[in-house]
């Protein structure tokens, strides 16, 4: 289960909901159940899970008893002993020193009230102390005998020793990646779904699995403990909820607002939020990514350059957080090539890196242009035009050369079906740019690559 998120749950009320009334009918309500949250990660499971519990302790006032065993880590019977008996043990330790504070309270006042009665009440102390300690004794002789037995029976132990000083107290059991306990015998599941069958404590069995086709993996005998009490969780974050929860995550409260840098902060946001290029870069990367983890570990990155010097943030921040944390393989190649041009006698000449760029760029131009395919003789005479102004010197073969190391590199892809390959000419083969347009604006602006400033401009210059 991953750590409780500092900001509330968008888009998941449904799932809120469901989650909250299984873990309401076992906290309030005593009954024990058992239920599957089934979905790819990063969709929320844990996320509603936490604030759900969080919840129940605010309404309830006591933590609720968790147990969490993860799939990795516990699926043997004997990892999973050691992690029950360690929250047992605390949780019961916890009540019994709120209960020792308690009579030591009464104690103290009735003191002050009955000074006569005090050796009879010291000596009826002492009698309980010995009868809390004998309880002990008897618990642990329980424990220890029964270590040999079955994992149920020992896990059933521990919890009728807890109930003594927890009743009516729930416990949950969470299942974390639950499709790893069914790699091998499920023995372990099965006790653990019995211990539902018994009144006191109240059990609930939660199952949490990144696969959709858990159910498939599950035994029959474990199956029917679940029938059908599973809920689908499923990535459904949308343009609008991404820009509520950066609104959400961004936007410094009215407690800041006396701070002379607060105003400006907040208005900056707002600009950025309603910028054309950031809503298109974010229309981006939610057509790839839509689940919240990947947005707030986008926004963590994107936040980690802001200073003195760079108070805030723009949209490069956040193609730059992109490229960081998805880096396109293919235009770090291009970024790495060395060497970018050369001049003779006033003539610039392209070396091949910065031929290939400009190639690129004259297929980016267009894209913009509401062209989506296009061959080398079209790319070739839009390229030569910007050549011409530039004086700059590239030959058809050469260009043709450049042309084919894009192919190579799958930077472009032919559109045609191989018969239709084999009767059109090469120069005449239609093809598609595989990076989007902003990809290639990212290379054009940065220093590394060391492209000359005329194609720089020239990819860049449309877009300023």
């Amino acid at each position: 289960m991953s750590p409780a998120h500092l900001v509330p749950v968008f888009g998941l009320a449904r799932e809120l909901e469901l989650v909250g009334r299984f873990c309401e009918q076992t906290e309030v309500n005593k009954e024990s159940h058992a239920t599957l949250l089934m979905g790819p990660h990063n969709t929320g499971k844990s996320l509603v899970l936490n604030t759900v519990l969080r919840d129940l302790e605010a309404r309830t006032g006591n933590k609720p008893v968790v147990i969490v065993l993860d799939g990795y880590l516990h699926a043997d019977e004997a990892a999973a002993l050691v992690v029950i008996g360690d929250v047992l043990g605390m949780q019961a330790e916890l009540a019994q020193q709120q209960q020792r504070q308690t009579q030591a309270d009464q104690q103290q006042q009735l003191q002050q009230e009955q000074e006569p009665e005090q050796e009879d009440k010291q000596e009826e102390q002492e009698h309980e102390r010995q009868q809390e300690s004998a309880a002990r004794a008897s618990a642990a002789e329980e424990i220890s005998a029964i270590t040999e037995l079955t994992f149920h029976s020992t896990v059933l132990a521990m919890l009728n020793c807890w109930k003594q000083v927890n009743p009516g107290r729930a416990v949950f059991f969470v299942l974390d990646q639950m499709e790893l306990f069914t790699k091998s015998k499920q023995n372990l599941l099965y006790s653990l779904l019995n211990l539902m069958q018994e009144k006191e404590p109240p059990v609930a069995i939660i199952g949490m699995a990144g696969v959709l086709h858990i159910m498939d993996m599950l035994e029959k005998r474990v199956k029917s403990r679940f029938s059908d009490r599973y809920i689908l969780f499923l990535p459904n974050a949308s343009m609008e909820q991404a820009l509520h929860i950066l609104r959400h995550v961004l936007l410094l409260p009215d407690g800041f607002s006396t701070h002379p840098h607060a105003k400006e902060w907040n208005s900056r946001v707002v600009a950025l939020l309603e910028d054309k290029e950031f809503l298109e870069f974010l229309a981006q990367r939610q057509d790839v990514k839509s689940d919240p983890k990947d947005l707030f570990n986008l926004l963590h990155v994107a936040m980690k350059d802001i200073d003195e010097r760079h108070p805030f943030l723009t949209v490069h921040d956040f193609r730059k957080a992109a490229a960081f944390m998805s880096p396109d393989m293919k235009l770090q190649a291009l970024k790495g090539m060395p060497a970018a041009q050369s001049s003779l006698a006033g003539i610039v000449f392209l070396r091949a890196p910065a031929l290939e760029m400009g190639l690129l760029v004259a297929m980016k131009l267009f894209e913009e242009d509401k062209i989506e395919e296009y061959n080398f003789e079209m790319v070739y005479d839009r390229f030569q035009k910007f050549a011409r102004d530039e004086f700059m010197s590239v030959t058809k073969p050469t260009a043709f050369a450049a042309f084919e190391s894009l192919l190579e590199q799958e930077l472009i892809k032919k559109v045609a079906r191989r018969a239709e390959e084999k009767a059109t000419p090469k120069g005449f083969l239609m093809v598609r740019l595989m990076p989007i347009p902003a990809q290639i604006e990212d290379v054009l602006r940065d220093p590394a690559c060391m492209l000359p400033q005329s194609v720089v401009t020239w990819g860049t210059k449309w877009v300023s």
